[in-house]
C-alpha cells in the first residue's frame, strides 16, 4: 500500500512540476512569449546556458503533458530564465502556490554595502513620526560588519510626557542590511523593530578615496505612529555631534522639504528681517528673489468638503471634486518630491556644523 502511494505522489510530483511552468508559460502575453524554438535557443544563449531537445522542452510545456520525470536540469534551466523561485516550482504537488520571482532575482541588481568609509557610528535627525507634533528627533545610525555580512543598526531619541506631563526617555532600536543598488549608486536600508515597524533610509553613494562619510541628506519612509499610514520626509547624517544650538538652528532648514525653489510668506519673511544677520543677508542678496514675489491663497482641500452640506446630492459633491482637483492642478505643490542639497550645504555641515568653535 505504501509502494502505490509512493508511485501516485510520484506521479503527481512530476506532473504539478510541469503544469506550474506550463501554466507561467501560457500565462505570458501572447505577443511576449517565445515559440518552444525560441526559447529553446534562449535558453541556450542565456549566461551558463543550457541546451535542451525540442521533444524535452515541449513536454515540459506542453498543455497535453505526461506524468513522466521532467528533464530536471530542464526545469532548474527555466527557474533561471524566468527567475522562478525553485521551491515553488518543486514544492509537493497539493500545495497551492503561485510561481512568483525569486528572492535572489529581485536583489541582483544591489549588493552589500561593503565600503568601510561608511562604516562606524553616525549621528542623524528626522522629525518625529507623530504628525501632530514638531520635535526633532536625534537618532544614531551604527553600521559595521556583521560576520560574512554587514549590520546597520538605528537607534531613535525621543522623550514623549505621559498624562501627568512626566518626561519619558523612549529610545527605539531598529536593524537592516545596507545595500547599494548598483545602476543608480544608491544606499537604501529597510530597518525594522521588534513590534514591526520600520524606517526606509534613502541615500546617494560615492566611494571615498580619502577620509570616510561625514554628511549625507536622504528620504526617510516610515509611518505616521497615530494613525500607521505612510509618512515620507528627509533625514540628514553626520559623523561628528553637533551642539544643541546649531541643532536647533539649522537643522530644521536641512529637514525641510524643498525642490530647486520654495514658498515663503510675505509675513515670515518679515519676521526673518528682524534678525541683524538676516537683514543684512536680504540687503545683499534680495536681488535675486524681489522681482519675483508672489501672493496666494492657502486652500485646505478637507475644510472645503466637510463645508459641503448634507442635503445636497453626489452631484455637488463632485462638482466641488472636481473645482479642487483643477485648483491642485495650478498649485506650487510640488508632482514629486526629491532631496536636494543646494550647492554649499555638504561643506557647511563638515567645516562649520561638526566642528565645536
Amino acid at each position: 500500500m505504501e509502494k502505490v502511494e509512493f508511485v501516485n505522489n510520484k506521479k503527481s510530483q512530476n506532473h504539478m512540476i510541469k503544469k506550474r511552468l506550463a501554466d507561467y508559460y501560457r500565462n505570458i502575453p501572447k505577443e511576449n512569449r517565445p515559440s518552444i524554438y525560441s526559447l529553446q535557443q534562449e535558453l541556450a544563449d542565456m549566461p551558463g546556458g543550457f541546451e535542451i531537445s525540442y521533444n524535452t522542452l515541449n513536454d515540459i510545456l506542453s498543455e497535453r503533458r505526461t506524468d513522466s520525470a521532467p528533464n530536471i536540469y530542464a526545469v532548474l534551466a527555466l527557474c533561471r530564465y524566468w527567475h522562478l523561485d525553485y521551491a515553488a516550482i518543486l514544492a509537493p504537488p497539493e500545495t497551492r502556490i503561485v510561481p512568483t520571482p525569486s528572492l535572489s532575482s529581485l536583489i541582483e541588481k544591489t549588493r552589500i554595502l561593503d565600503d568601510s568609509g561608511y562604516f562606524g557610528l553616525f549621528h542623524g535627525y528626522l522629525y518625529t513620526r507623530n504628525l501632530n507634533r514638531h520635535e526633532i528627533i536625534p537618532f544614531d545610525l551604527n553600521i559595521n560588519r556583521n560576520g560574512i555580512s554587514v549590520l546597520a543598526t538605528m537607534t531613535t531619541f525621543s522623550n514623549p510626557d505621559d498624562v501627568n506631563g512626566n518626561i519619558i526617555p523612549y529610545d527605539v532600536c531598529y536593524e537592516g542590511v545596507p545595500l547599494i543598488l548598483t545602476r543608480t549608486n544608491s544606499i537604501f536600508v529597510v530597518l525594522t523593530n521588534i513590534d514591526g515597524y520600520s524606517y526606509i533610509l534613502y541615500f546617494d553613494y560615492r566611494h571615498y578615496n580619502m577620509g570616510d562619510l561625514y554628511y549625507r541628506k536622504g528620504i526617510a519612509i516610515t509611518t505616521d505612529s497615530t494613525s500607521d499610514k505612510p509618512l515620507l520626509e528627509n533625514f540628514v547624517l553626520f559623523r561628528n555631534n553637533i551642539t544643541d544650538e546649531k541643532v536647533q538652528s539649522f537643522v530644521p532648514g536641512l529637514l525641510s522639504i524643498i525642490d530647486d525653489s520654495f514658498i515663503i510668506t510675505q509675513e515670515a519673511m518679515e519676521e526673518l528681517a528682524k534678525d541683524k544677520d538676516m537683514a543684512s543677508f536680504f540687503n545683499d542678496y534680495s536681488y535675486n528673489w524681489e522681482t519675483k514675489a508672489i501672493s496666494g491663497y492657502k486652500i485646505l482641500p478637507n475644510h472645503v468638503l466637510e463645508s459641503i452640506n448634507d442635503k445636497y446630492s453626489n452631484n455637488e459633491l463632485f462638482r466641488v471634486t472636481k473645482a479642487l482637483l483643477h485648483m491642485a492642478e495650478k498649485s506650487q505643490s510640488p508632482t514629486r518630491i526629491k532631496y536636494i542639497d543646494p550647492l554649499g550645504m555638504p561643506k557647511f555641515a563638515k567645516t562649520y556644523l561638526q566642528r565645536k568653535d
